[in-house]
């Protein structure tokens, strides 16, 4: 462990961008062995020949055993971290907030790894504010909400949102929501849809990227809920090959896909992290809990 850790300050500290400084640290400090195995998985097999990560592996029982990282206590963090796609998105509020009204909790999300602490507070009767602070920092955020359609058991929500990640973030999504209602009209669970389109400024490799995508989300109770969705970059890759995880050796050996997309890595050499370009980086999984539910009348 401590050769490894050697090995990745070899380089002089002029060379190495300070925005890959804190990768580098995740990388050695969270057992290599198991990012190395987890980086020869097919979604990003044979990208670099340079560092290793791409060479083809006859036999991965072998490698998964000889490096033991079966017994690391840090794996699951370990391919967590790995298939996090370093971008998040905004809890809103799956309610009709009303001014001064005040709702708080947490989210796991699959693609900021670690749980957020979420903050929401009603402006008026159509718009509210929300604040994030995530652990240790990544998922951090602010975004604002305003309902532009209300009717029944309908309404509308526009959201605009800054995250702070590895793949620093800003969400434009229109949300869709319905809720059911039971015997003698009583409020049941809430669903919705919405239209997502999200902008990576600056992401690991230093590039941008422009995605556009779809989501649903449900909350059976008040307590819970939760969402799912997908953000599609078509600038990195055609949608047609969304399902083709061989798709870093399509590229290397299709003239025409190496020219117009090969110069949009969907794997960081120096971290094995997704980068702005990933597929990975647009799927987006999400379960939130309420915490508190706190109206302007019950606070005065």
């Amino acid at each position: 462990m401590t050769n490894r850790l050697l090995e990745g300050f070899v380089k002089p500290i002029a060379q190495i961008k300070k925005s890959k400084i804190r990768l580098l640290f995740v990388r050695k400090l969270v057992h290599s062995p198991a990012i190395d195995y987890v980086s020869r998985l097919p979604a990003c097999h044979n990208y670099n020949k340079k560092n290793g990560a791409g060479r083809n592996q006859a036999n991965f029982t072998s490698f998964f055993f000889t490096h033991q990282v079966l017994q690391s206590p840090l794996l699951i963090i370990s391919i967590a971290i790995f298939i996090g796609g370093c971008a998040t998105h905004p809890t809103v509020s799956t309610t009709r907030m009303e001014t001064g009204e005040k709702k708080y909790g947490w989210s796991w999300s699959a693609e900021n790894v670690f749980p957020y602490l979420w903050y929401r507070y009603g402006l008026s009767d159509k718009s509210d504010i929300g604040l994030r602070v995530g652990l240790p920092i990544y998922g951090t955020g602010i975004d604002y909400s305003r309902i532009l359609y209300s009717k029944k058991n309908k309404w509308d929500v526009l959201n605009i949102a800054w995250s702070l990640n590895p793949n620093y973030n800003s969400d434009f999504t229109y949300y869709k929501f319905k809720q059911r209602t039971g015997k003698g009209d009583t409020p049941g669970a809430i669903s919705w849809w919405g239209l997502r389109m999200m902008y990576i400024h600056k992401g690991i490799t230093d590039g941008s990227s422009t995605r556009i995508g779809f989501l649903l989300g449900g909350q059976p109770n008040e307590k819970w809920g939760y969402e799912l969705g997908y953000n599609h970059d078509f600038n990195s890759m055609p949608i047609t090959k969304l399902f083709d995880f061989n798709w870093n050796n399509t590229v290397k050996n299709d003239k025409n896909l190496s020219k117009r997309y090969g110069d949009t890595p969907h794997v960081d050499p120096g971290s094995g992290l997704p980068t702005e370009y990933s597929r990975i980086t647009g799927i987006s999984f999400r379960i939130f809990v309420n915490l508190g539910l706190r109206s302007s009348e019950k606070t005065e």
